[in-house]
């Protein structure tokens, strides 16, 4: 109801506590060996659909402000979109286009060379956007063309090219 009057760290953590909590998933929508919580309701199908349509409200503020939104926050969002729609079937097909406008716009704020980015940043940003089957060419180039910087290069841990390299093997 509030989300008009949000800003981005707000935004950010709605979606960021409901995937970290689990809000609305049930453990067949979870990979196995990862120790994701979720929370246990006994209204799972109202949680689910409910977490989806908050979703959708925060995707929909989230895009009008893309350029406000600090690179950490904007890694957050891919991640816990990843967590939270990835095999969910509550999903339509209009909420679909409107991740994927978003997540286009993760990717271009992320690759601008004026942005300041770090690796991690870089790696979960594009491991969220594999998971969730977004795969255009171009915003992946111009993401991942951050890392090959000595400066990156330098300060990038063993995960963050690990997620990096399987995000862009996922995506070909």
């Amino acid at each position: 109801r509030q989300a008009d009057h949000a800003g981005t760290q707000e935004l950010k953590d709605v979606l960021w506590s409901m995937a970290t909590l689990g809000f609305g998933l049930s453990s067949s929508q979870e990979h196995t060996g990862n120790n994701y919580l979720i929370l246990k309701s006994d209204r799972r199908l109202e949680d689910s659909q409910l977490m989806v349509e908050t979703v959708d409200i925060v995707v929909q503020r989230s895009i009008r402000m893309l350029p406000k939104f600090l690179s950490q926050e904007l890694n957050n969002i891919a991640w816990a979109l990843a967590r939270l729609l990835r095999n969910n079937n509550n999903v339509t097909d209009t909420i679909g286009l409107r991740v994927q406008k978003l997540l286009r716009g993760i990717g271009e704020q992320l690759a601008d060379p004026r942005r300041d980015v770090k690796s991690q940043d870089i790696g979960t940003t594009l491991w969220g956007m594999a998971h969730l089957e977004f795969f255009d060419g171009d915003i992946y180039q111009g993401v991942v063309s951050r890392l090959i910087s000595p400066d990156y290069t330098s300060r990038c841990k063993p995960q963050e090219f690990s997620n990096s390299v399987w995000a862009m093997a996922t995506a070909e």
